[in-house]
């Protein structure tokens, strides 16, 4: 999936100065290779194709190892990502520029160990999953599923936004995201971004579960598939907590399941346990992808 293929338009833009210029040039193939299907108009399309270019989304259930694996893309050199700190301040995402920190020699390096062998321990400028850009700043609904038909302009907007912003002042090629909510909006990411990858690591649902009983932030989590309940008002309904961390492991799951179909060759199905076995050669297939 890194591997760059046809472009309908012109290369990704290294400049706001160049990127205005490109976004001019390319009004016109738009609106004659990619006519508009609602009335979101010629422009915004033409924002998808100019910058933001196949946009790669990790998913997959809370403890399936999604940050272990974000973690580990993350050092690829031509991705940028949400950190820590751009998440801090959403609308700042110049900040983004002290990302390239990564770039240089021997602290860029040193940096990307860190970001790898990161425990609970997060860099100012690690890999995050952007809560606040995509919850506060952007104003993704979190707490229920939603799809193509929940689209909102200014939500759009603000994230296209970001995304162009960390792309330009990082000079990187591709942005990466991991957002564990991203599986109940899945259809919608979709329809946002229709060149986007799609990175689903899956673990054994035992282990997810019993792994989710242990976190301290689970009760506090709303489940998407229960009306955007809590841990503990599930409970209340006569389910056991095992049974309720089970069932939120088999939902996301089936969830991706049903959608994978929708996403064809930009869908890449990975497990947990054949990534810890064998980390360099699931990473090389990601690549290869």
């Amino acid at each position: 999936c890194f591997t760059p293929g046809r472009k309908l338009l012109q290369p990704i833009a290294r400049t706001r100065v160049e990127y205005e210029l490109q976004m001019e040039r390319n009004v016109n193939v738009a609106s004659e290779n990619c006519p508009p299907e609602n009335n979101w108009g010629v422009i915004e399309r033409v924002r998808i194709y100019s910058m933001i270019n196949k946009p790669i989304f990790i998913i997959g259930t809370s403890r399936s190892g999604t940050t272990f694996l974000y973690n580990l893309l993350a050092a690829h050199p031509d991705l940028c990502w949400f950190s820590t700190l751009t998440d801090r301040f959403p609308p700042y995402h110049q900040l983004a520029f002290v990302h390239r920190l990564l770039d240089l020699p021997l602290v860029g390096i040193y940096v990307k160990h860190r970001i790898i062998n990161a425990t609970r321990k997060h860099l100012i400028i690690s890999p995050r999953e952007g809560a606040r850009i995509y919850d506060d700043y952007c104003g993704f609904v979190y707490t229920k599923k939603t799809t193509e038909r929940d689209r909102v302009r200014q939500t759009e907007q603000r994230f296209r936004s970001v995304i162009e912003g960390h792309l330009l002042l990082t000079r990187k090629r591709r942005f990466i995201s991991k957002r564990l909510e991203n599986i109940q909006r899945i259809r919608l990411m979709n329809a946002l971004f229709p060149d986007a990858y799609f990175i689903h690591i899956i673990r054994d649902g035992r282990a997810v579960a019993n792994s989710l009983l242990r976190s301290s932030w689970w009760p506090e989590v709303p489940l998407w598939w229960h009306k955007g309940q809590r841990l503990l008002e599930v409970e209340a309904t006569g389910k056991e907590l095992i049974e309720i961390s089970g069932l939120h492991w088999q939902h996301n799951v089936l969830e991706v399941f049903r959608n994978k179909e929708m996403l064809r060759d930009r869908y890449l199905e990975i497990r947990y346990e054949s990534l810890t076995k064998d980390v360099r050669g699931v990473i090389r297939s990601i690549v290869d992808f």
